[in-house]
């Protein structure tokens, strides 16, 4: 009997390598996620072990075998820009940690990296807003500004894109080189390397991969993969998201993943600084937890609009110092985890709001019509309060898990492994919600927050 062909499809994605096989049918046969041990040293500067994602991956690819008995016929490997490594392609060996998204500064070193020429063209160059804070770049600055040996010709800087394709094609010279969605941030134009930035910390382009796009790859001297298995794609999760909105609708929407840290996506806005797509994060129930030093987890509860009273959580800094948040409690007179947890989200669902709000009020043109949410992330209660806050229609598809999605639209978009008539499917929605509440009263809840936000961010910086 022949074996059932699926897809391996893997996503590197905060701080957790998440493998899914994937059947023609659209359906996730299996999967498996692993937590990366993520390090924080003396000043909050977060990496990890760039073998521990080899190591995962060869476990996982095992895991999901021995579960399975299937034919893999290809794989499409999608990744969070922000990873960050030094290494020695002879050898193919890391040098030191891999700095991961979502760092942030303390005080003292975020002064210092603000005030930069590095930071300074940096800021000239991004499109989107103010609240779009600095990621891949700013741990690019960290890698010049710690690398005190210097670089020698064997060592590469680059996404764990470029040696992760270095290692599953058994060192082949054509995967060195990386996408231009992985390094937006260091480019210009979207195309060219920002040589004038690269230059203020004594970097140049020939320290980095070829930027291309497209590259086909087979595996070669990979375990557990046999050889020759073709490897489709390897793009940052932004790219393949963005490609997914596009084909979903022709108007603006806006993508909600609530994550380690939140994340909200934009798409067909005309963006004063230029640009149609803004990709924004901001701290959520673990930066809390975190921040606070809380033993126990908080997990995201159900609410309603009983639950907006008086008591309020209102964060300093949310689009930057994702694990070191400072917050004002207002009307707060118990602080037990539950309390933390009802106050935590609803601070993020007026964070949500708060966004929507600040983008389209500075795009040149494109409104926001709908909101797209992970199934798998929330309750449907909480997620109903979130349409009545922002006002906006709210979408689940069938297929509840984002990533298996945008990996899925992408073999949709190459028109291949999925017939024509399932391909038809990719956008059946699961549910729809609609604001129960008019915009007067909504906004009325919303309004207290805003003000206190505005007041303590604005005071902040």
């Amino acid at each position: 009997m022949a074996k059932k062909s699926v897809v391996l499809t893997i996503s590197i994605w905060d701080n957790q390598v998440r493998l899914a096989l994937i059947t023609k049918t659209m359906a996730t046969l299996s999967s498996k996620v692993f937590n990366l041990n993520v390090e924080a040293d003396l000043f909050g500067i977060r990496t990890i072990d760039p073998f521990e994602i080899v190591y995962f991956i060869r476990t996982g690819i095992q895991q999901l075998r021995a579960l399975n008995d299937v034919l893999i016929d290809s794989i499409g490997v999608t990744i969070m820009p922000g990873y960050l490594m030094l290494w020695d392609h002879v050898k193919c060996t890391p040098v030191g940690r891999m700095y991961v998204p979502n760092n942030g500064l303390k005080s003292l070193a975020l002064q210092e990296f603000k005030f930069s020429e590095f930071s300074s063209i940096y800021n000239s160059n991004k499109a989107a807003t103010s609240l779009s804070t600095p990621n891949l770049s700013l741990n690019l600055w960290l890698l010049a500004k710690n690398n005190v040996k210097g670089f020698g010709d064997q060592l590469i800087i680059s996404g764990i894109d470029s040696w992760l394709a270095y290692l599953f094609s058994g060192y082949d010279d054509q995967s060195l080189c990386t996408t231009p969605g992985m390094m937006q941030e260091l480019l210009i134009n979207d195309s060219t390397w920002d040589v004038g930035m690269l230059s203020t910390i004594n970097l140049n382009e020939q320290m980095f991969p070829r930027l291309v796009g497209g590259i086909k790859l087979k595996t070669k001297n990979f375990f557990p993969l046999d050889d020759g298995v073709s490897i489709d794609y390897i793009e940052s999760s932004n790219e393949l998201l963005s490609k997914m909105l596009e084909q979903y609708s022709l108007d603006s929407v806006a993508f909600v993943q609530l994550s380690h840290i939140n994340h909200i996506y934009f798409n067909r806005l005309q963006l004063s600084g230029g640009g149609q797509d803004a990709w924004v994060r901001f701290s959520g129930l673990s930066s809390l937890q975190t921040s606070l030093g809380l033993i126990e987890s908080l997990s995201c509860p159900d609410l309603s609009l009983s639950h907006i009273q008086n008591e309020l959580l209102v964060s300093m800094d949310p689009f930057q110092s994702f694990f070191d948040q400072t917050y004002h409690f207002l009307n707060m007179t118990n602080l037990n985890s539950e309390t933390l947890a009802r106050v935590g989200m609803l601070n993020t669902l007026f964070l949500i709001k708060y966004l929507v709000t600040n983008f389209e009020k500075k795009a040149r043109s494109g409104h926001i019509k709908t909101m797209l949410f992970s199934s798998s992330d929330w309750p449907l209660s909480t997620l109903q309060l979130c349409v009545d806050i922002c006002q906006l229609d709210g979408v689940q598809f069938k297929i509840a898990e984002w990533l298996d999605m945008i990996h899925i639209n992408k073999y949709c978009l190459q028109n291949v492994f999925f017939s024509a008539t399932e391909q038809q499917s990719i956008f059946k929605v699961k549910s729809k919600i609609i604001p129960s509440l008019d915009p007067l009263s909504c906004y009325s809840l919303y309004q207290p927050w805003e003000d206190w936000f505005n007041k303590l961010y604005d005071f902040r910086y």
